[in-house]
């Protein structure tokens, strides 16, 4: 069972964003809530997208503002509960998961506010209730499983090649041909394949499995049995070897799930923690190597006929 003490976050580790006073995550938060007197198609409407975004990759970038953005959250969520201000109970809750999947190390104080305020959305009416049941769902999975939600995003997010978890994501914008139409396709399309065909910035596969493998560890073994700063130089140094470990850590993690974990965190705790000694003697054996950069797949296409989607989507998901 994940160590949900009272240190910060996830330790940590590389060229992070500098960290986010609790009083400017506030500020930002309350920049992206819906409003019921803002009109849907206004530019401040339309500029909600952007700030979310903005907010989810201070978390990204420097998970040790996850857990202050936790706290500014849950008193967010409690505050619209008493005003009964439910329009932004919704938005808050998928803000706060996210957070929660960022957080590698939660204080049972904090722990406990969360979880209690999903089992309160029970009574609630529908989409409240449905919400709030698939959130108290994933809260207890990941209290008995730390690691597990951050894993599977990752792994799906990032289609990492596995044995274990075979769910990959496909994201579709479909849109209105009455705005996009005419010379305005070309121009799109043209930026779209600039994009994607673009290396610059992107992660290679084996940096995104080193972020699972170290936040994972992280999280099931909490500080005190796993150095943070450490555990990202062995993983760095370890090169191409980072797979073999990823694979272990994701197959442990799984097995859990298949066999209902409720233990007390033994037999999870002692298997990462022996990956754990096995990765730092590795690391300190010196075995490296190249790392490959990777883009994503991506595609742009131009459907108008309604029978031809539903053709295109029924050959994306065969």
């Amino acid at each position: 069972m994940a160590h949900w003490d009272s240190l910060s976050s996830m330790e940590t580790t590389g060229d992070c964003s500098p960290t986010v006073p609790e009083s400017e995550l506030y500020r930002s938060l309350q920049a992206v809530l819906p409003r019921l007197t803002d009109p849907q198609q206004s530019p401040d409407w339309c500029n909600k997208g952007m700030l979310r975004w903005t907010l989810h990759k201070k978390v990204q970038n420097n998970p040790a503002n996850s857990l202050s953005l936790l706290r500014v959250l849950i008193k967010e969520l409690e505050k619209a509960e008493r005003w009964d201000s439910r329009q932004s109970i919704i938005p808050l809750l998928h803000t706060l998961m996210h957070a929660i999947i960022q957080t590698a190390y939660i204080p049972d104080e904090l722990y406990k506010r969360v979880y209690d305020f999903c089992k309160r959305l029970l009574t609630y009416p529908h989409p409240f209730c449905t919400v709030g049941l698939s959130y108290t769902r994933q809260i207890k999975t990941e209290r008995f499983i730390p690691g597990l939600m951050y894993q599977r995003m990752i792994t799906a997010e990032q289609k990492l090649k596995n044995e274990h978890y075979p769910f990959q994501e496909r994201v579709f914008v479909l849109a209105d041909p009455d705005i996009f139409s005419g010379s305005m396709i070309p121009a799109i399309m043209e930026d779209f394949e600039v994009s994607a065909s673009a290396s610059a910035g992107f992660q290679s596969q084996l940096e995104h499995m080193r972020s699972v493998v170290q936040h994972t560890l992280q999280a099931a073994l909490g500080p005190e049995q796993c150095h943070g700063s450490k555990l990202a130089q062995a993983l760095r140094d370890m090169g191409q070897e980072v797979e073999t470990y990823f694979q272990e850590v994701l197959a442990t993690l799984e097995q859990c799930v298949e066999e209902g974990y409720r233990g007390e965190g033994g037999t999870l705790s002692s298997r990462l923690q022996q990956l754990y000694s096995e990765i730092i003697s590795d690391s300190n054996a010196g075995k490296s190597s190249l790392v490959r950069k990777y883009k994503a797949r991506c595609s742009f296409s131009v459907i108008t006929a309604l029978l031809t989607l539903s053709h295109q989507l029924a050959c994306w998901f065969d």
